[in-house]
C-alpha cells in the first residue's frame, strides 16, 4: 500500500511540475487515472507529496534550482514586508531551499482574526481569496496570486503558533533578508484592483 501511495505520488509531482497543476487534490486524482488503479486507492497525503516533488525537482530541474529559489526567497521577502505586521515566517520549499515553476509562496501569519490580514491586503491593493476550509475548526488559509505562482498565507493566533508542528523549515524575515539581495527600489508583490 505504501508502494502505491509513493506511485501515485511521483505521478502527481510530474503532472504539477511538468503540466502546472496547482490543484494538488486534481493531480493525485489525474496520477491515480493515469497509473489504472482504483479511485479507492489510498491517496498520499501533503508530505508526502512534496517528498516527491522536491525529488522530481533534484534530479530534473537541477540546473534551474538555483535561480529558481532564488527568485521564489525575493518575491517572498517582499510579501514578509508587505506583512511585516503579522510576525510572516517563510515556510515550504521556498525555505527549505528547493522549488519548482509556479511553486508556491507559503507564509505563516500571526494574527487574532484573518479579517484583519485581510484588511492589510486590501489596503495594499492586493486581491485575496479564502481556501476552502476542511473543517468549522481549521486553521485559515489566505490565497493571493504572486508574480511567480500562488501565494498561500496560514494564519495563526498566539496559541495556533505555539502549538504548531516543529517538522518545518521556517524563516523569519531577517533571516531571509541575509539570503536575499533586493534592489533599493523594489516593487511590491503584484497588486490587483479590487
Amino acid at each position: 500500500m505504501a508502494n502505491e501511495r509513493e506511485h501515485i505520488a511521483q505521478a502527481a509531482a510530474q503532472l504539477i511540475i511538468e503540466s502546472g497543476i496547482d490543484d494538488w487534490q486534481l493531480a493525485r486524482r489525474k496520477a491515480v487515472k493515469q497509473l489504472g488503479l482504483s479511485e479507492r486507492a489510498p491517496m498520499p497525503d501533503r508530505a508526502e507529496l512534496e517528498a516527491a516533488l522536491r525529488d522530481y525537482a533534484a534530479i530534473y530541474l537541477t540546473e534551474e534550482q538555483p535561480e529558481l529559489v532564488a527568485e521564489l526567497r525575493s518575491e517572498a521577502l517582499q510579501w514578509m514586508e508587505l506583512l511585516a505586521e503579522f510576525d510572516p515566517e517563510l515556510t515550504g520549499p521556498a525555505a527549505e531551499g528547493w522549488a519548482y515553476p509556479g511553486c508556491e509562496i507559503r507564509l505563516e501569519l500571526l494574527a487574532d482574526d484573518v479579517k484583519l490580514v485581510e484588511i492589510a491586503l486590501l489596503n495594499a491593493q492586493v486581491r485575496v481569496d479564502h481556501a476552502p476550509l476542511k473543517s468549522p475548526s481549521s486553521t485559515p488559509v489566505l490565497e493571493a496570486e504572486g508574480y511567480s505562482g500562488p501565494v498561500r498565507m496560514i494564519i495563526h493566533d498566539v496559541s495556533d503558533r505555539r502549538n504548531r508542528k516543529r517538522d518545518r523549515a521556517r524563516m523569519k524575515v531577517g533571516e531571509l533578508r541575509v539570503l536575499v539581495t533586493l534592489p533599493a527600489a523594489s516593487v511590491p508583490p503584484k497588486s490587483q484592483s479590487t
